[in-house]
């Protein structure tokens, strides 16, 4: 596969060369120890330019600091130019050294626009516009802070490269948003003659309503009320304390699939009364039941089941009040699980997940490309990176991933080369994550719950390993279902381990022709959302693709893909089992292989397919057997 890199690789540094100089920005940060200093400059070339860069450096009033608003937003006349100046603040994590300032005091940013004194007024909006893109970046501008701070180093080890490649992405998105607004006007023109009119004040007080309506604070200080409550003698006189109907006995029946409420009228007889049962969901009614009641007596207890589901998430509303005049006789909200009676933990829930992940996740840094990431798999056969930022995590990438948002769109449609593909544009976030201490059940049900393969676990916001759909079916069908067989539930999986995969096997099987093309086999794979595929040359199956394979070639080698067929992807031999093959012997078939796919073959024709599985197949039977624990 060839590609012409030369005009892409150079586009970030030939345009800021032959950029203007009629208009400059400076993003700069205040360091107690080396004063002033610019973080990012558009152009980028007077980041060096010491001249320029002296009113920057030297003047004090960017970083004063003061509570008066107005001083937000700076205007400097220096020279022949004016200087437009708004602050904000960002994550930090540095020492300072100034007295009263800790790790966790934010960075103070200003935000710089230089441009001629006599055409001030094309900046006010273009200062605004600026202002508000980089401010969303505000979080991630202290990682700029570290790069110039380990481009001081003289030796640097592999995290100062780290910082320093995330610290050039950050920079593209600034130059970006710089590039987007920043309006192409050269010196050499004559346009700013046309633009001296009698429109200039007219713009500029929309320009200042702009800017006053968006900086605007609300009052820090709540407003407060001092409400005298009615005394307790006048409640009573209003028969507020006066209880004709009482709640006797809430519970759960039917092994906590019915909520049981009890009522009891306590005064005389009531008449035309209406008894109102709500389901109350995530704040949302999600079902109602009501019934009139004619005659309520005296003393009488009323006995209401109701069926529940979700016990952990449903609450209810019951609402007793008169028909005839709309006064409301009794209001209680009842939550079912402050009702479940205690039950033994299984070892499912006991077991942590700690004991179980793998403790060496495999990571990425944001900046890297695709071309790393699939090299880090393929080295270590695995379909997974976590994604991090300043060795924070924050996505994942996985093959699922590169097949679908990387070859098909860009090197078939878009012919753009892996190596240019950052981690963080195709990355899939937000991450989904467990603690070290959550239980295996929790760690199981969040992978089934949003159709995953793996969970990235932490400490606080610390990376501490990972658990896969692999582990757990070693918990669940190896492990520790051999730690309580008094558990029933256990007991079943147990039981499952001995059926035959027939069972459970995949009679639709994908196949795909010897020499079909890969443009078809990407399609297909995409259109079925499946992750493999059987390979069969002249009617019989000769080998099997992967993911993983795929990747290799087109990713790791650079292959060009119109240049190979079906053929020059798969893996053989196939390995393959029979339909009457035990469930525990599929695994361990698997796990030795280091194999997630097994065809299943006729026992007496091992060229006819009869079915496939998968790992996922294997978990989500066990899951749905132990889902109810």
């Amino acid at each position: 596969m060839t590609f012409d890199l030369s005009k892409k690789e150079n586009l970030f540094e030939e345009i800021s060369h032959s950029e203007t100089r009629f208009y400059q920005v400076f993003l700069c940060y205040f360091d107690e120890t080396r004063g002033h200093l610019p973080l990012f400059t558009y152009p980028l070339s007077f980041k060096n330019d010491e001249k320029e860069l002296k009113i920057i450096k030297i003047h004090s009033i960017w970083f004063l600091d003061t509570k008066q608003e107005d001083l937000q937003h700076v205007d400097l006349e220096f020279g022949e130019k004016i200087y437009l100046a708004m602050k904000f603040t960002g994550k930090s994590w540095r020492e300072k050294a100034r007295a009263g300032l800790t790790e966790t005091t934010p960075e103070t940013y200003v935000l710089i626009l230089a441009l001629p004194q006599h055409l001030a007024f094309l900046g006010t909006d273009l200062l605004l516009s600026l202002y508000i893109k980089i401010k969303e970046l505000a979080d991630q501008l202290y990682i700029l802070i570290k790069k110039e701070m380990c481009a001081y180093k003289l030796i640097k080890n592999q995290k100062d490269y780290t910082i320093i490649e995330e610290g050039k992405v950050i920079e593209k998105e600034l130059y970006k948003i710089c590039k987007n607004l920043v309006p192409p006007i050269f010196l050499e023109t004559d346009i700013f003659d046309n633009l001296v009119s009698a429109n200039i004040e007219k713009n500029q007080k929309l320009a200042y309503l702009l800017y006053s309506e968006l900086t605007k604070k609300k009052t820090e200080k709540p407003r407060e009320f001092e409400i005298a409550p009615p005394s307790e003698k006048s409640l009573r006189e209003k028969g507020i304390f006066k209880k004709p109907v009482k709640i006797t006995n809430i519970g759960l029946i039917d092994n906590n699939q019915k909520l049981r409420v009890s009522v009891k009228n306590l005064s005389k007889d009531l008449h035309d009364v209406l008894i109102q049962i709500t389901q109350v969901k995530a704040f949302f009614e999600t079902s109602s039941w009501q019934t009139e009641v004619d005659t309520w007596f005296a003393g009488e207890e009323l006995v209401f089941n109701y069926p529940i589901s979700e016990i952990e998430e449903v609450g209810f509303q019951l609402r007793i009040k008169s028909i005839k005049d709309g006064a409301l006789l009794l209001s209680k909200q009842i939550y079912p699980k402050d009702y479940l009676k205690e039950r033994p933990i299984s070892v499912l829930e006991s077991t942590k997940i700690k004991d179980f992940m793998d403790p060496n996740p495999q990571t990425i840094s944001y900046s890297a490309n695709v071309k790393e990431a699939v090299k880090i798999m393929n080295s270590l056969q695995i379909d997974y990176v976590i994604v991090t930022f300043d060795e924070t995590p924050i996505g994942i990438v996985t093959h699922r991933d590169i097949l679908r948002k990387v070859i098909n769109r860009c090197i078939l449609r878009d012919n753009v080369p892996p190596n240019v593909i950052k981690c963080k544009d195709i990355m899939t976030k937000p991450l989904i994550t467990v603690n070290e201490d959550d239980s295996i059940k929790k760690a199981a049900l969040l992978i089934i719950q949003n159709q995953i393969k793996k969970l990235p676990v932490l400490k606080g916001n610390a990376l501490r390993g990972i658990i896969t759909t692999n582990d757990l079916i070693n918990v669940f069908l190896k492990q520790k279902v051999q730690v309580d067989m008094q558990d029933e539930k256990l007991r079943e999986i147990v039981n499952i381990k001995s059926l035959p995969v027939k069972n459970i096997m995949n009679a639709n099987v994908l196949m795909m022709d010897y020499y079909d093309s890969c443009q078809k086999l990407l399609n297909t794979l995409l259109r079925r959302q499946v992750g493999s595929t059987l390979v069969q040359k002249n009617n019989k199956p000769v080998g099997i693709i992967t993911e993983r394979d795929i990747l290799k070639k087109f990713i790791e080698e650079e292959r060009e893909p119109r240049d190979l067929i079906v053929g020059d992807l798969m893996s053989s031999p196939v390995i393959s089992i029979t339909p009457d093959t035990k469930i525990y012997e599929a695994i361990e078939l698997m796990i030795h292989k280091g194999i997630k796919y097994l065809p299943v073959a006729d026992e007496n024709n091992p060229y006819m397919i009869k079915g496939i599985i998968s790992n996922t197949d294997i978990f989500n039977i066990d899951i749905s057997k132990t889902s109810d624990f």
